[in-house]
């Protein structure tokens, strides 16, 4: 597998006040003005942060991380909900950047509204779920012995326009986990009989897991990194884009755009205020 050189210490920690201004921009890398999230003077309760640009798509479709055969592992991943088996994208928030005009719909029901996100440049809200597959592509058995989280960056939460597709029950989610908001965000393992994460691949033997990642806290720019043994050699694995996936804290109880399934959003957890928009008409903050 291509794999990725560990780079400097890259993770941040910025304060609050660390976040003003341009700083906030520092604080999280390049920037790039197309994604919307930049602070707004003239807003003081809304704290923005400007994060790097990856492809538009990334989220809702499947990506290869290994590209030559003489790889040991073959690893392609998604973040799309719709394309993950038993994690519905119903129920799932998304926070767009606030400077966005939003275009489009998620059309009937749920199975794109993650994609629609992506297009509008949101970012997932609470939770990310990622869905990995991997394939052996050696002679000699690939032993995959762990799976850690690498934090990028991480900040204050996000603010912007919060959007979720309704249901009628929570997200459930079993498996692999991780809470980003711990210092060392470390991955549990539901194993059968309580085992230990770990597993052999065989060439052409495929594995698929899924990893839910949630916050509460903060803002996080992060990546998935496999401990493996190639012929006695141990080797990391990267997975992810190359500036991480992002999540940002969510609460299922806040002010949100809520899409019907089928033609218009609904003001939610707004009281004695009701209000409608049609579908491909623009969103906008809802002020706390």
């Amino acid at each position: 597998m291509a794999q990725q050189q560990e780079s400097a210490d890259s993770e941040v920690e910025p304060s609050a006040d660390a976040l003003e201004g341009a700083e906030a921009a520092e604080a999280l890398g390049s920037t790039s003005e197309a994604r919307g999230w930049r602070r707004l003077l003239q807003v003081p309760w809304l704290v923005l942060a400007t994060v790097v640009t990856t492809a538009a798509t990334w989220g809702c479709t499947w990506l290869l991380t290994s590209a030559t055969e003489a790889d040991p592992i073959a690893i392609s991943f998604t973040s799309d909900p719709q394309q993950i088996a038993g994690s519905p994208s119903a129920g799932r928030q998304m926070l767009i950047p606030p400077t966005q005009r939003t275009v489009g719909t998620p059309g009937a029901g749920c199975d794109g509204f993650h994609a629609w996100g992506v297009a509008n440049h949101a970012v997932d809200s609470g939770v990310t779920t990622v869905q990995i597959i991997a394939q052996g592509q050696t002679d000699s058995a690939v032993l995959i012995r762990a799976m850690k989280i690498k934090v990028l960056a991480k900040a204050v939460p996000l603010q912007g326009i919060a959007t979720v597709c309704a249901t009628a029950g929570g997200v459930s989610s079993r498996g692999l986990a991780t809470n980003l908001d711990d210092i060392q965000p470390e991955v549990s393992y539901s194993g059968a009989e309580g085992s230990p994460f770990g597993f052999t691949l065989a060439k052409g033997e495929t594995e698929s897991f899924n990893l839910t990642a949630t916050a509460e806290a903060g803002y996080y720019r992060w990546q998935i990194v496999l401990d493996t043994v190639v012929d006695g050699k141990p080797q990391s694995l990267t997975i992810g884009p190359a500036q991480g996936f992002e999540t940002t804290s969510g609460n299922s109880n806040a002010p949100a755009w809520s899409w019907n399934w089928k033609d218009s959003w609904s003001l939610t957890g707004v009281p004695g205020r009701a209000e409608t928009v049609p579908a491909g008409s623009p969103l906008t903050v809802i002020p706390h």
